[in-house]
């Protein structure tokens, strides 16, 4: 008999037509000229940026190009081409470096050359603290690009220092997110191929705030949006308040209120990629990184805090912004004068302790302020290319959390009914080896996003051909088996006698198992019985090879001691093959051309083995290479 091993795929999904994403964001630049690199996979340190450096800088956002390499990086206040010269026109902008999260790069859908730089005033130093756009041009000053005559460019007045990001949910347009000072009202702006809509869907949610909050330091600290657009959070610093409100990624609309309160000072937030745990950082004399799961039915309560110091004066000066990076991970700034040092939280899809947290985990030469790049959030949803074994179950699951309805199609179309499932935990079987294209269809908010990844199954180990001599007397021990096995070698064999040989020898009267491994990991399982005459028993087959190869080519059930008995084999469709008995009792099937595939045969004999009839059933596996 063959047993059956799982296979668990993990499986976290990618958007196939991002606007923004994937090496864009490879290259990071911060305050006092310092930068990572992200492209060899693991962050490098960058010395040469140009951003100059002081305690409350904050503002930052740069972008690369499809391919990894620098396009330009700004303040707010200034923008540097990859050659960290200062862009002809890039001087003098109309904006702040001072703003906690006062910048923002988007490209524009479907183009290659045109970004909006949207920039948000100092709410601290300017009278006027509006929403301003320009318009950059990559294909000016011979490719290092240039601000074109649309720039500083007001949208709206009076705003907090938070600006954002997120995809529509057609994942093609992009939602621009800003928020009103002296409100709760949230102005989100939708970007298309043909530029941006100038008047904003207004909507209101989280706490009211007004102009005289703790000398507007209310409106300072982070604001992000989920990756796949559900939710929003916002830092208060100044009155210590997280908000975590819904957001439609179909109408760029903000509704319902949690307020997380006694936060101390917020000031950076993050989401996860799989968008179900959201990060809060606070400065105060005790600092936090907290995390929340947005799919607890008590979000609050499910509060973890994974990490947390004591202010030591200027040396610690606190715990800022979060940003998740291009490798998943999400990176902590930890304001230290000495060491200049980020934190790191390595798995940040998992629930605390299993999300990690990485002290001072990177050094960064000229790290200072409390800022980090700006990025559109790109949800962590790609899986593995794993292969399996065919006859064995594959269970799927994904890191897809909030959705209307989630369908796989497993590329299979020879299972018919099963090849396809829905929900988030999903299993298939592949009788064959071969070349698998998965699709998974995630539904939302009236969208579909498509994911296709292959899987891939290996050779399965058959056993093809088996010699079974059988003990002359019922105690002696001069019976063996032989087998032939089909797999990737080397092979591995764990006999039930504990033996690790292919072939077994010196064997009594009772059953031996055998199971059997090959360097792909596949496996098999089988039961021998040496029986002889001095006792009633059967030994049913469990696979065999009919392709008139001279070998294995017909299936011999071995009965003993039952002069009466009857075995009936199905195919997989429940339609009668063949009926053996002790009068026809092999089934020779090279000439009927049957199908490789599992059968179903049921023996029964009218002769009682105690008070109880003999049945029994099983399955045989036809296997025609």
């Amino acid at each position: 008999m063959k047993y059956i091993y799982c296979i668990i795929l993990s499986f976290l999904l990618v958007l196939l037509c991002f606007a923004q994403t994937g090496k864009e964001k490879n290259i990071w630049y911060f305050p006092n000229k310092g930068g990572l690199d992200f492209n060899s996979g693991t962050p490098l340190t960058l010395l040469d940026g140009q951003m100059s450096a002081s305690e409350h800088n904050a503002n930052a956002a740069s972008i690369a190009d499809k391919n990894g390499s620098l396009l330009f990086y700004t303040n707010g206040e200034k923008v540097w081409n990859r050659n960290h010269d200062v862009m002809p026109n890039g001087n003098n902008l109309n904006s702040s470096h001072s703003t906690h999260q006062g910048v923002f790069i988007v490209r524009i859908p479907n183009s290659d050359n045109i970004y909006y730089l949207f920039a948000i005033n100092d709410t601290l130093t300017k009278a006027d603290t509006g929403l301003l756009y320009s318009v950059i041009d990559m294909s000016l000053d011979n490719g290092l690009g240039d601000i074109t005559a649309q720039k500083d460019i007001n949208l709206i007045d009076s705003m907090t220092e938070k600006v954002t990001a997120v995809m529509h949910a057609n994942n093609r347009d992009i939602w621009l997110v800003s928020r009103r000072m002296g409100s709760n009202d949230f102005y989100s702006y939708l970007i298309t191929e043909a530029g941006i809509n100038t008047t904003p869907v207004i909507s209101s949610g989280g706490t009211e705030l007004d102009f005289s909050s703790s000398t507007l330091g209310a409106h300072i600290g982070a604001m992000k949006v989920s990756p796949d657009g559900n939710f929003i959070a916002l830092a208060h610093y100044g009155i210590s308040v997280v908000d975590i409100c819904k957001f439609n990624p179909v109408t760029g609309e903000v509704s319902d209120h949690l307020v997380l309160e006694n936060m101390s000072f917020p000031e950076g937030v993050e989401f996860s990629c799989n968008s179900r745990f959201l990060y809060v950082t606070n400065s105060s004399s005790t600092q936090y990184v907290r995390q929340y799961d947005l799919t607890a039915s008590d979000i609050k309560a499910s509060e973890e805090v994974i990490f947390t110091q004591s202010d030591i004066s200027i040396v610690k000066r606190g715990l800022a912004d979060l940003q998740m990076g291009p490798d998943k991970k999400i990176y902590v700034v930890n304001r230290n004068a000495f060491t200049k040092t980020m934190d790191v939280i390595p798995f940040p899809n998992e629930p605390f302790p299993f999300c990690g947290y990485l002290n001072e985990a990177l050094f960064i030469d000229r790290l200072n302020g409390t800022g980090l790049p700006n990025f559109l959030p790109e949800p962590c949803w790609e899986f593995e290319n794993t292969t399996v074994c065919p006859e064995e179950v594959t269970e799927f699951e994904t890191e897809v959390y909030f959705y209307d309805s989630l369908v796989w199609d497993f590329g299979d179309p020879s299972s018919g009914y099963y090849n396809r499932d829905t929900g988030r935990e999903v299993t298939h079987v592949y009788q064959n080896e071969g070349d698998y294209a998965v699709s998974m269809f995630v539904y939302r908010h009236g969208f579909a996003d498509t994911i296709i990844q292959e899987v891939s199954t290996f050779p399965d180990v058959v056993i093809t051909d088996s010699i079974i001599v059988m003990p002359s007397q019922c105690n002696s021990n001069d019976g063996f088996i032989d087998i032939t096995v089909n797999g990737v070698e080397p092979l591995t064999f764990s006999w039930s006698n504990n033996e690790t040989s292919e072939d077994i020898f010196n064997l009594n009267t009772k059953s031996y198992q055998v199971y059997i491994k090959d360097s792909n990991n596949c496996s098999i399982s089988d039961t021998f019985w040496l029986k002889n005459d001095c006792d009633k028993s059967f030994y049913i087959p469990n696979v065999f090879s009919p392709n008139a190869d001279g070998a294995n080519d017909n299936f011999t059930p071995l009965i003993i001691g039952y002069s009466e008995w009857t075995l009936n084999i199905y195919d997989r469709f429940g339609k009668k093959i063949i009926t053996l008995d002790e009068l026809n009792p092999f089934w020779m099937p090279s000439s009927l051309n049957i199908n490789d595939g599992v059968y179903t045969y049921y023996f029964t004999s009218p002769v009682s083995k105690g008070d109880v009839q003999v049945r029994h059933h099983g399955n045989i596996l036809a296997i025609k290479p």
